[in-house]
This record gives C-alpha cells, sequence and structure tokens, in this order.
C-alpha cells in the first residue's frame, strides 16, 4: 500500500471532514502538507490539530478558509498563533462573520 506524503485537496467545497477521513489521515505516518486551502470548512476538526502538534503535518495550509470566530473558538486563535511556523499563509485564514484575518502577522 502506497503512502500519501503530500495531499492537495485545495480549491474544492468541502464542508467537513468525517471521522472516517480523519482516521486515514492519522494512521498515515508519513503524511506531511496537507492542502485545505480555499475550502468550505468552518472549523478546524481535532484530529487535524493533532496532526500539526505531534509534527506528523510540517505544513498545513488553510488560506482562504473562513473559519467561525467566537468566544467557544477562541482556542483556535490561540493555536494557529503557537503553530505558525507550520501553517502556510496563515495571515489568510479569516473569520467567517467579519471577514477579518484570524491572526496576523504581529500577533
Amino acid at each position: 500500500m502506497q503512502q500519501i506524503i503530500k495531499l492537495d485537496l485545495g480549491y474544492n467545497n468541502i464542508g467537513s471532514l468525517n471521522s472516517e477521513f480523519l482516521s486515514c489521515l492519522i494512521s498515515n505516518q508519513v503524511l506531511r502538507y496537507l492542502n485545505l486551502s480555499n475550502s468550505e470548512l468552518v472549523t478546524i476538526p481535532p484530529e487535524i490539530i493533532h496532526l500539526v502538534e505531534t509534527n506528523q503535518l510540517t505544513e498545513l495550509n488553510l488560506s482562504k478558509v473562513y473559519i467561525t470566530c467566537t468566544c467557544d473558538t477562541v482556542q483556535i486563535r490561540t493555536w494557529l498563533n503557537d503553530f505558525k511556523p507550520q501553517i502556510s499563509r496563515y495571515d489568510e485564514i479569516y473569520c467567517a462573520e467579519t471577514g477579518h484575518q484570524v491572526i496576523t502577522a504581529t500577533n
């Protein structure tokens, strides 16, 4: 069975990632790059956060993604800020409600 190193799902109308797909990502020990740019995701699944935190993913592209920004999701902003080196074009991730950047280069 071949292992996927780079997975580009950018520019797709992906609104959510199902648990079976996320389980496959976690079990694929060689995946290093995941592109979810320009998707319809409104939240970052915990499984994706885990892949970045454990350095399995060395690059995650979420540019032009509009995530939900509420008091309940404030930890996502902190997480994005903490893992900026692994998040491609982090300054192009926006709040769905306002259109403002979630984090900037100066955060």
